[in-house]
């Protein structure tokens, strides 16, 4: 079972590992229940809200198909806030069969509320699609 821990880097680095696993309930602790989360997505829709991001998330953590691979590029973290981003490369196959694959770019801000840390925005920006 993971743990919210107070360390920011743990806490990003279990974060993005039940994104790679596809683990909704540890994907879920680091959620705020409510809260404002603002997620914008590949295609540039602005998605606001808790309920409105659990429901662009859970597509792929019901999916079985895809490779989520990630290497994360920086972090700041200060008393109340963190930033991170990472290089993600996504691999999968359309219902057509073709197989594609994206290069992203993702920035994380989570906010520290007691001694935990929780996503408050993502923003995902496509670098990159090739079809395989």
């Amino acid at each position: 079972m993971y743990e919210i821990t107070p360390s920011f880097q743990k806490t990003l680095v279990a974060f993005l590992e039940a994104v790679r696993l596809r683990n909704w309930d540890v994907f879920l602790t680091y959620l705020s229940t409510g809260a404002e989360i603002t997620a914008v997505l590949p295609d540039g829709k602005v998605h606001v809200g808790y309920e409105n991001f659990l429901a662009t998330q859970k597509p792929y953590f019901q999916s079985r198909t895809g490779l989520f691979t990630y290497k994360i590029r920086q972090s700041v973290v200060g008393s109340e806030v963190a930033f991170a981003a990472a290089d993600v490369t996504y691999e999968d196959e359309r219902e057509d069969g073709q197989k594609f694959r994206w290069k992203l770019y993702i920035g994380f801000v989570f906010k520290k509320s007691g001694q935990s840390w929780y996503l408050i925005h993502i923003q995902d920006s496509i670098l990159e699609k090739q079809s395989l």
